[in-house]
């Protein structure tokens, strides 16, 4: 019984984890997070610098930002009765990340506008502390799988007005991150050194975006965003190197203001799971990974001081991609003269089934998750109101 429960969570841990490291989709920014991160039209502010640089090419005023994340939850995992465990929960302990810091400069050079500007900010988001409890009819086994870190990006980005309806941005990144981590299974609280795990992976990497907007009226705006392909370096505890090949990808999205106080969003974000290469092996030939692609729909009311938030959204579901079914935001932002204050409230909703396979029997099994993201930013603008 204890060599198949190892087994299963070894290789448990190292799905969840793989798919834990969504390669597409780690939102920035406290107002996005409460708009259902629907803001590829919407980015005509500091959050340009990860959402849409050609957003910057609208900048009304110097601004900087810094937000910060942090989250926790539970997941329940059904199916291994026949194997003699009666339960399996586990508790996603509280993280923590340093979301994202940027400035953003507008400029005019010989009648053409634009903005630029630097930020820092969190790519993948790969920390994670699960504590799993398991229990047979005669014993309970407590199994941690902590990993602390992710993928970082040092990015640097333009955006140039080439009509007063029409703006395309340039977006370069320097990537570069690392995860320390470690596992260790006990047996009814007796800890055995020899499950002790630990592991140390760094990344590294270039990448660049391009961004399309346009603003053809006061009425709505319509945004695009590209993600070049690129290739992530992970180099791991024991000196082995893994090339993470990332494809093409992009989202689209429409801003509509149909009346003075009030935005509408909505975006479209493909994530092509199956293209995504690990040594130039595909995510699908190596898992049957399939492409999955989300939508997203917000909303804003702004009132002199005060601005109200809400947004959805649903990711496809797929077989072998971590991705929440559902999320439903919220948040406000608070305004005091040239200083803003955000804060967004997320709650995930993910249901999934897989099947484990366990000497060439394959078992079928769900996991159900649910996890609660908070999100609180300060943004400041050193010339101009907001």
């Amino acid at each position: 019984m204890r060599k198949i429960i190892f087994i299963v969570l070894l290789a448990f841990s190292y799905t969840f984890s793989q798919n834990a490291a969504n390669l597409f989709f780690n939102a920035n920014g406290g107002r996005a997070a409460a708009m259902g991160n629907a803001y590829t039209a919407l980015s005509d502010d500091v959050l340009g610098l990860a959402w849409n640089p050609a957003g910057l090419g609208y900048l009304r005023s110097y601004a900087s930002s810094v937000v910060g994340r942090f989250g926790f939850g539970n997941s329940s995992i059904n199916g291994f009765e026949p194997y003699g465990i009666n339960s399996w929960k586990v508790d996603l302990n509280s993280w923590s990340q340093l979301n994202f810091i940027g400035i953003v400069v507008p400029f005019e050079i010989e009648g053409v506008s634009g903005g630029t500007g630097f930020s820092f900010r969190r790519v993948y988001n790969l920390t994670l502390e699960q504590n799993h409890t398991i229990k047979t009819s005669t014993d309970s086994y407590s199994y941690h799988d902590n990993s602390d870190g992710g993928v970082d990006a040092f990015t640097l980005a333009f955006g140039v007005r080439l009509h007063k309806v029409i703006s395309v941005g340039l977006t370069l990144n320097y990537l570069i991150g690392t995860v320390d981590g470690f596992r260790n299974l006990n047996k009814n609280n007796q800890n055995d050194p020899t499950n002790y795990i630990t592991y140390n992976n760094e990344y590294s990497g270039f990448s660049a975006e391009g961004g399309l907007m346009i603003k053809p009226m006061d009425l709505f705006t319509v945004g695009a965003h590209f993600i070049i392909p690129y290739t992530v370096t992970e180099d791991s505890t024991g000196g082995g190197s893994v090339k993470l090949g990332i494809p093409l990808a992009f989202s689209i999205g429409i801003a509509v203001f149909p009346m003075e106080h009030l935005i509408l969003s909505m975006d479209y974000r493909n994530q092509p799971m199956s293209a995504v290469t690990v040594n130039n092996r595909s995510l699908k030939d190596l898992y049957g990974t399939e492409d999955t692609y989300s939508i997203h729909i917000g909303a804003e009311w702004q009132t002199e001081k005060l601005a109200y938030r809400i947004g959805y959204y649903k990711n496809k579901e797929t077989q072998n991609v971590f991705n929440p079914d559902h999320v439903f935001t919220g948040g406000v932002g608070i305004k005091f003269s040239s200083f803003m204050l955000n804060t967004a409230l997320e709650y995930t909703e993910t249901n999934i089934k897989r099947e484990f396979d366990l000497d060439d029997a394959l078992i079928p099994y769900t996991q159900n998750t649910s996890e609660w993201r908070i999100t609180i930013g300060a943004q400041v603008y050193f010339y101009g109101a907001f």
